[in-house]
């Protein structure tokens, strides 16, 4: 995996929010961006008033040079293919629908992966950035973790820190309240409508012998402990506080359960504290495995119960249960209450809605016919005038709809919502061609990126993510173990295979023109293999050994099918792994070159059927010779920290290179190079544009544009225009017009 995949790996483990476990509230919702009347809302210290709509949600305070809009076009392209549905990419793992139903809350993270230096609110229609809120007080390598709870107007956000539980104004990116961080482990917490009230609870990582866990609720403005209470769980507790901030219901799970009574075993028990006198009102025994929702007014609540698919609804200050709702035929998913507490709504496959005062159904609403396959609700909400919306991501795109119409809010028209995989130009330069993470293969104009229609689409008999890559002439789809035509004419209903190679198939790579494709995997009981396979023919035509022991390896085909290139990473020793490149002729080696150190692999291309130019993770950028096995040249990378996949033109003398990731202030930010193979200098520099050097904030807080460099790239036949991926569109440039130092010609 290369290097800066690797960092956002970790980026992404840092960015889940605790879901499922209690600590997210459903309080007052506030006001959407339509004319509200006037709220009641109290004047001293801002705060509103228990069980009163917060004020309107305003968008924070802009950071000076905030981040590139989405869909602005950058200096020096010509157009853009698609909108972007999501970016800055892998944000929106993490990412939380408002109470409001009207904002999305997504943490975007920095040079460190458990380090979160901005957080953008966005407006559920489209996706429109609102505003960046900064946290001017995070110190940018001291490990400020997880979101575990956001107010319900979005103004205040709890996170767990390295040792510290902070609490940030999410519009000043002040710190208002900072507490030790419990002793027990990881801790989960929970806000008041208003932000006012945060209900900590811990839980153990080790054999929690008879260490009682407790809960505490503190008041955010004077750091004053309102109450401590001491529960019945060991392990994994929860808690959860009510919008008015009075009521704290506590549960969990508990390590040793034997020789205890089933009826009285503390996962089965739930208890409900009063905060102000610290007096336990209730111990409800509901099923285990459960989610707390509370309604708005705090008078009614929502327990979901994952183990038992049921939906409970219940007093939350008694603990009785008025309706039990049986869940086994529709399945488990985020709720939300509505407005006026009267409604009650699940969204999964579809939206269901239940009349509170007597458990009986409205009816359900099936999701939209346009969502992709895979995309699940990860929240619900009423927005102020009555509608649902949910939220779900795959694939770093976001989706928002309208759950109760069963239409999609954000569905970018004419374009991808996933990830774009792969760009090519036709052989004649008439048309661009793109393919994603969504399965779709979308066809463009390249005169001026105009859409021209849909070449092909997910397989019906498909579900899933379905990963699409074009050959280099646009003429073939490739997964990563089928051959598909792009010939504009199949409807998607219809969509079949020229050719599946075999299950041991784990990465494909097709010749320019799609007619062999090489396939690496392992197969059953035998060692890693690279196989060409004629498509056409349905067989294979040679393959060769690769080593079993490795990191990563890739194939790649010139204009003549027999001559094969492979380059793999060796095993990683030491924190360090060598890359081998080795060329192939029907399957006999011809040559061979190692380059010690070089790190993971990240990218391999054919000049022609004598060289091929290999990228490591270390900022290795090598003309190699694979007939020989020499090094040809070295193609400078001043970052030394290249990035993405390298691309060739048509008649291979010029490459492509996305490099530089995230930048200190003082190095250069990332750049799209495109060098002369014959000689390694640089013909044109584009600056990319969604990422950069950070911007400094005051106290030398840093705010970065973070979106990783490219993976792939496609030269126009004439070489003249490079086609760019930012996410789920493509931008389109013109290389006469762009210097080697980016200056305009």
């Amino acid at each position: 995996m290369p290097l800066n995949r690797v960092r956002y790996a970790a980026a992404l483990a840092a960015l889940a929010l605790c879901g499922g476990c209690g600590t997210k509230t459903e309080p007052a919702p506030a006001a959407n961006d339509r004319p509200q009347p006037a709220e009641n809302t109290s004047t001293a210290g801002g705060a509103t008033r228990p069980g009163v709509a917060p004020p309107p949600i305003t968008p924070p305070s802009m950071p000076s040079a905030p981040p590139v809009s989405p869909n602005a076009l950058p200096s020096g392209a010509l157009f853009r293919l698609g909108t972007e549905s999501g970016t800055p990419p892998n944000a929106w793992k993490g990412a939380e629908l408002l109470p409001t139903g009207t904002r999305v809350f997504a943490p975007h993270s920095a040079e460190q992966p458990h380090s979160f230096q901005h957080f953008t609110l966005y407006d559920v229609n489209g996706l429109r950035p609102l505003g960046a809120a900064v946290h001017a007080e995070c110190n940018p390598g001291g490990g400020l973790g997880p979101v575990a709870a956001v107010s319900a107007d979005g103004r205040f956000m709890a996170a767990v820190n390295v040792k510290t539980l902070d609490v940030h104004d999410l519009g000043t990116g002040k710190r208002v309240l900072q507490l030790p961080r419990p002793e027990n482990g990881s801790p989960t917490m929970s806000l008041s409508a208003d932000g006012g009230r945060l209900a900590i609870t811990g839980r153990f990582q080790r054999t929690p012998g008879d260490v009682p866990v407790t809960c505490t609720v503190w008041d955010v403005k004077t750091a004053a402990e309102l109450a401590r209470v001491t529960i019945l769980q060991n392990e994994y507790p929860s808690a959860a506080l009510s919008p008015d901030g009075k009521t704290l219901i506590t549960s969990g799970s508990h390590r040793d359960l034997r020789g205890l009574d089933p009826a009285d075993r503390p996962d089965r028990v739930s208890q409900v504290w009063d905060v102000d006198s610290k007096a336990e009102l209730a111990r409800p025994r509901w099923p285990n495995g459960r989610t707390v929702v509370y309604a708005p007014d705090s008078t009614t609540a929502a327990v979901v119960v994952y183990s038992s698919a049921q939906l409970l609804v219940v007093e939350p200050r008694t603990g009785k249960t008025r309706h039990t709702i049986e869940l086994k035929d529709i399945g488990t998913g985020p709720v939300a209450f509505s407005p006026d507490g009267a409604t009650l709504a699940l969204v999964t496959d579809a939206a269901t809605r239940w009349d509170v005062a007597t458990g009986k159904a409205f009816g359900t609403t099936p999701r939209p016919k346009d969502l992709p396959e895979g995309v699940k609700a990860s929240g619900a909400a009423f927005d102020a005038n009555g509608r649902l919306v949910a939220f779900g991501t795959r694939d770093a795109a976001a989706y928002c709809w309208d759950a109760l119409a069963g239409k999609l809010l954000t569905a970018p028209a004419g374009g991808h919502t996933g990830p774009v995989r792969t760009v090519a130009f036709t052989a004649d330069g008439a048309e661009i061609r793109t393919a994603g993470a969504d399965g779709a293969v979308l066809r463009w104009a390249a005169a001026d990126g105009k859409p021209l229609g849909r070449v092909s689409a997910h397989p019906a008999e498909r579900s899933g993510p379905f990963d699409v890559r074009l050959s280099r002439d646009g003429r073939r789809a490739v997964t990563r173990d089928e051959v598909y035509p792009v010939d504009g004419t199949a409807p998607p209903t219809s969509f079949r295979p020229l050719f599946t190679t075999n299950e041991f198939a784990q990465a494909s790579y097709p010749a320019p023109d799609g007619a062999h494709v090489a396939v690496i995997g392992v197969a059953p009981g035998k060692s890693a293999r690279c196989v060409v396979f004629d498509v056409a023919a349905a067989k294979p035509t040679f393959d060769v050994p690769l080593p079993t022991r490795m990191t990563r390896a890739v194939g790649a085909i010139g204009a003549n099918p027999q001559r094969l290139v492979t380059a793999h990473s060796t095993e990683i020793v030491n924190n360090t792994c060598d890359v081998v490149v080795t060329g192939w002729d029907a399957g006999k080696k011809r040559g061979e070159f190692t380059i010690p150190g070089g790190g993971v692999l990240q990218g391999l291309v054919r000049v022609d059927d004598r060289h091929a130019v290999v990228v490591t993770a270390m900022g290795h950028v090598v003309l190699v010779d694979v007939e020989t096995g020499t090094r040809v040249r070295d193609f400078a990378d001043p970052t030394r920290l290249s990035s993405g996949v390298p691309a060739i033109s048509p008649d291979g003398k010029l490459l492509a290179l996305a490099q530089g990731g995230r930048q200190s202030a003082a190095r250069q930010g990332p750049a799209i190079r495109v060098y002369d193979v014959g000689t390694g200098a640089v013909r044109h520099t584009i600056a990319f544009p969604y990422g950069g050097p950070p911007v400094f904030l005051k106290d030398s807080t840093y705010l970065f544009n973070n979106t990783p460099a490219p993976e792939t790239m496609a030269f126009s036949p004439d070489g003249t225009r490079l086609a760019v991926p930012a996410l789920t569109s493509v931008l389109v440039w013109d290389l006469t017009k762009v210097g080697p130092e980016g200056e305009a010609r």
